[in-house]
């Protein structure tokens, strides 16, 4: 080669025309920036809120929807308790009630071998209860 060498002399061409411009930053500047970072921070505010409100509003559904579900097993079982077969029921087994023209019979085990009855197994005439005397005072009231 014909004696080509690098030359180590960096050259800087300067357009015509332009400048090497530098950002000047002025104080009305950095406010506009700051109010519309502050602007954006404070309109996502809510949001955080909203979600919060929403996550909210789904618990306070699901617990309504559970009461709603147990107002409706509690109105099935007021029906039942008012029905005329559970009250009659309640009546014979609780009350020992039967119906006119019924009789009732209390069925003693007999006694086993070798065993004799104690007073406190003999049958006793039972003291009628409380409400057995207020259906014998209704039912006399209205004969």
């Amino acid at each position: 080669m014909t004696g080509l060498r690098r030359s180590s002399k960096v050259v800087r061409i300067k357009s015509a025309g332009r400048k090497k411009r530098r950002l000047k930053i002025r104080p009305v500047g950095i406010l506009i920036v700051m109010a519309a970072v502050a602007l954006l921070a404070w309109s996502l505010l809510p949001l955080g809120q909203r979600l919060e409100r929403e996550e909210e509003v789904r618990e306070l559904e699901q617990k309504v929807a559970a009461l709603r579900e147990e107002n409706r097993v509690l109105r099935e079982e007021i029906a039942h308790l008012k029905s005329d077969e559970y009250v009659e029921k309640l009546a014979r087994e609780e009350l020992g009630l039967v119906k006119e023209g019924e009789s009732a019979y209390l069925v003693v085990p007999p006694p086993q071998a070798g065993e004799e009855r104690s007073d406190e197994s003999k049958p006793q005439k039972r003291e009628r209860t409380l409400w057995q005397k207020f259906g014998d005072f209704l039912k006399n009231l209205f004969d």
